[in-house]
């Protein structure tokens, strides 16, 4: 320590920043050390809590330095305010002095700027070494997952559950109703059917099948599940026929599948009281409607 300094009249406070510089040296010496560590993690796990000591110890590091700017501020500050100009000029030079000098103890410079400027290339290090290696991770993560024997529903997921648990749709649900300013229920949804997938089961013939959506017009539509049922006997108007399961079901011409007429049977195997089938389609399609009977 300089001798000149014993005569100023600000000696104590500048030896009481001494212990300030102590306590932020290993600090700053542990997150350099970490961020070697983090450069170097292979997994989230590691990264998590390598990452949450130095962010730990960076904000302990930039508190400590708040305090330091503030003493050295405090100083400066009454100088500036000081009658005597002789007095004045004579503190502002061992201010100054102050401020070019290193502690022998630490090898830190005295400098306020200069310190905060430490800390802050060493939490902008931080942030870019954090992610690097968070991206490095999620594409090792990415490869794996890509290059496994999972179905592609799990590889690339697109459901948002709607539990009432889900966080997640409550979020979404929540940023439109507010971004559109908290309108109507139906304003909502309408937006939510726009920006989302919204699901819906498919049921044919009361057979469950796959999930579609309304919006998915690239999307293949729900297969048929169900086996062709067999033409038993045609009349004028309808058309007996007998599913896979045995159960026999009347259903209207006009509602006729082609498909249930067997490619390995001939149209003409099929009993018939007399009556043409038109070979145009029928124009007045109607919602379906079945019967069922029981089989003689």
């Amino acid at each position: 320590r300089n001798r000149s300094k014993m005569s100023s009249t600000f000696v104590e406070k500048y030896s009481n920043l001494l212990p300030t510089l102590s306590t932020l040296k290993p600090i700053l010496d542990s997150v350099d050390d970490e961020i070697i560590q983090l450069g170097r993690a292979i997994n989230f796990d590691e990264i998590t809590n390598i990452s949450t000591s130095i962010s730990r110890n960076v904000i302990e590091a930039q508190s400590i330095m708040d305090d330091y700017n503030n003493d050295m501020q405090v100083i400066k500050s009454t100088i500036a305010t000081m009658d005597d100009t002789m007095m004045q000029d004579k503190e502002q030079g061992y201010y100054e002095e102050q401020e070019r000098s290193t502690d022998s103890s630490t090898g830190r410079t005295m400098n306020p700027v200069s310190l905060s400027r430490i800390v802050s290339k060493l939490d902008t290090k931080y942030k870019r070494t954090l992610e690097s290696t968070t991206n490095r991770a999620l594409w090792k993560s990415n490869s794996r997952l890509t290059n496994s024997n999972l179905p592609s529903e799990s590889k690339s997921p697109i459901f948002i559950p709607t539990s009432r648990d889900a966080t997640l749709a409550k979020l979404i649900i929540s940023d439109i109703h507010k971004s559109s300013t908290h309108a109507s229920v139906d304003i909502v949804i309408n937006e939510v059917k726009k920006r989302y997938w919204i699901p819906r089961f498919c049921s044919r013939r009361s057979t469950p099948s796959h999930i579609t959506s309304d919006k998915a017009t690239t999307f293949k539509m729900a297969s048929t599940l169900w086996k062709m049922a067999r033409i038993l006997s045609l009349t004028e108007n309808s058309a007996t026929l007998k599913s896979h399961t045995g159960r026999i079901i009347e259903r209207p011409l006009n509602l006729l599948i082609p498909l249930e007429i067997h490619s390995n049977e001939s149209i003409s195997d099929v009993p018939r009281a007399a009556v043409t089938i038109p070979l145009t389609p029928v124009s007045n399609i109607h919602p379906m409607v079945t019967r069922s009977r029981m089989a003689p």
